[in-house]
């Protein structure tokens, strides 16, 4: 069944699915250009085909770490094909080497394949879904766990410029590493630790035994000293999960995206919160530095402030942080238009509170209506990428 929430009255898509499948979405290009298919991500997986002006974005496939996942994903694309009549001739999957998404994409057979980058795919579905022209660039806030770059490390709070072509990383939050990988995102107490010595040194490390004293925090240190097996990362994702352990929230993840919910579901009412002073960040040349969002947050906790101020106060930072950022980018590049995307955005407080500021500033804000902005409308992205690619490529093998 779909699924979807109500924010500043509107109904926004966490999952299209029934009713809405397989409802087309009119998309920017020529009628005659080939079929692509966009086969995804991993997490709430939903493939897509173009198929000349239009979209066909699949129901909800789900995760893909189980075999089962992944055989329904290439059944249900292989049912599509005969439900449209289409071939596909260009595939479109992410980045990520380990991505079985990725994998199954290689072994369709089409004249091209291509890899994008997972927040370019993010920012392409959110132009799709807003009739966005061919070359015209915006600025993109792109907020999820986890993506990856193009720098081999987890990507997810991203301030990017660019279209449907091409973009340009321009600010991001700056990295920690991950103890223990996937264990780290599975307990969020873990990033907490992490956060804490890699961003308050020592002091962070004896805070870290303080707060967690029932956990292996010892362990976490000694990984973290080691440098083994430690992604860096810089995702909305984890930070949500960092705060959130730090209040005592949520020290353990028993679904996707638990520690982020829960945080989310602790603010006051919006026109409560936008009266709370927000904390103090910095931002190092393209570097948003949490040390000082740490320490405030840490001494809020001291003085016995309310979780549920903190939690609105932190909401409230990051809003502010955004807006900032959104200031200097436009300063730097003339552009006005802004376009969020990814699963952070469903947030209903994180995007009501910087939808309503980047309005009163001037700008014009582009986000998701007929898809989700999580994971679930990558795909569409991921094909609009492909398909620009494929008029380049012809546009040159023309010319030579």
């Amino acid at each position: 069944m779909p699924a979807g929430r109500q924010a500043e009255k509107e109904t926004m898509f966490l999952r299209r699915s029934r009713g809405y499948v397989p409802q087309s979405i009119f998309v920017p290009r020529p009628k005659n250009a080939p079929v692509i298919l966009g086969i995804g991500g991993e997490m709430k997986n939903c493939f897509c085909f173009l198929k000349g002006e239009q979209a066909f974005l699949s129901q909800h496939i789900g995760e893909l770490d189980w075999l089962e996942g992944e055989e329904n994903l290439s059944l249900s694309q292989k049912h599509w094909q005969r439900l449209l009549g289409v071939t596909p001739e260009i595939v479109a999957f992410d980045l990520h080497p380990d991505y079985k998404s990725a994998a199954l994409a290689r072994q369709i057979p089409a004249q091209k394949h291509f890899g994008v980058q997972h927040h370019h795919a993010h920012l392409a579905a959110c132009l799709a879904d807003n009739k966005v022209m061919d070359n015209e660039e915006v600025m993109g806030v792109i907020l999820d766990g986890t993506g990856y770059g193009t720098d081999e490390c987890l990507w997810g709070f991203e301030f990017l410029t660019g279209n449907y072509h091409s973009f340009k990383r321009r600010y991001h939050l700056a990295y920690v590493p991950l103890p223990g990988g996937e264990k780290a995102i599975r307990q969020p107490w873990r990033t907490a630790v992490a956060y804490l010595i890699t961003f308050m040194g020592e002091e962070g490390a004896e805070l870290a035994q303080s707060f967690f004293s029932g956990k292996e925090v010892f362990l976490v240190a000694r990984i973290l000293e080691s440098k083994l097996n430690l992604p860096l990362a810089c995702g909305c994702g984890r930070l949500f999960d960092a705060v959130a352990a730090l209040l005592g929230v949520c020290l353990e993840n028993t679904y996707e995206g638990q520690a982020a919910t829960e945080l989310g579901e602790l603010v006051l009412p919006i026109d409560e919160g936008v009266r709370l002073k927000p904390y103090p960040y910095e931002i190092k040349r393209e570097i948003i530095s949490p040390t000082r969002l740490i320490r405030e947050i840490l001494n809020d906790r001291k003085k016995g402030v309310a979780a549920t101020v903190i939690a609105t106060k932190f909401h409230q930072t990051l809003s502010y942080l955004i807006c900032d950022i959104i200031s200097k980018l436009a300063c730097e590049t003339g552009l006005k238009k802004v376009a969020l995307s990814g699963g952070s955005w469903q947030n209903r407080y994180l995007f009501q509170a910087t939808r309503r500021q980047l309005t009163s500033q001037g700008y014009q804000v582009l986000y998701h209506k007929q898809l989700p902005a999580n994971d679930g409308g990558i795909a569409l992205g991921q094909a609009m990428v492909a398909d620009r690619r494929w008029q380049k490529e012809c546009v040159l093998g023309f010319r030579e």
